[in-house]
């Protein structure tokens, strides 16, 4: 036992510490490549629900344009109901009663060019 001096030892004991330095370093790499994975996958994660919404919103957008030209077109329609409108039951009766003047001071006129 008297072959190992101090020098031995201390050099055995600082090659021992270095090398459970190195595991431990070692270890906390690996912690810190493990954390940057995981932050990486969040990362990822983040983006696809970045894209997802934004498809979503590019698909209500086509929507909202698809509504506002279908009440383009029910206004369109309602204001040509509006401006050719049928007539009520009392703009009916006027409309007949002016056909019927129209055609009686037509026959009228006829009967005056005959006689003329």
């Amino acid at each position: 036992m008297n072959n190992l001096d101090p020098t031995t030892i201390l050099i055995g004991i600082a090659v021992l510490l270095l090398f459970f330095m190195l595991l431990k370093i070692s270890a906390i790499l690996d912690s810190l490549k493990l954390r940057q994975n995981i932050e990486n996958l969040a990362e990822a994660e983040r983006i696809k629900r970045h894209e997802e919404l934004i498809d979503s919103i590019e698909k209500l957008t086509i929507e909202v344009e698809s509504c506002k030209s279908e009440i383009q077109d029910v206004r369109h329609v309602t204001d040509l109901i509006e401006k050719y409108k049928l007539p009520n039951r009392e703009e009916q009766e006027a409309l007949d009663e002016i056909a019927i003047n129209e055609e009686v001071f037509g026959g009228i006129e006829k009967a005056r060019k005959k006689n003329t």
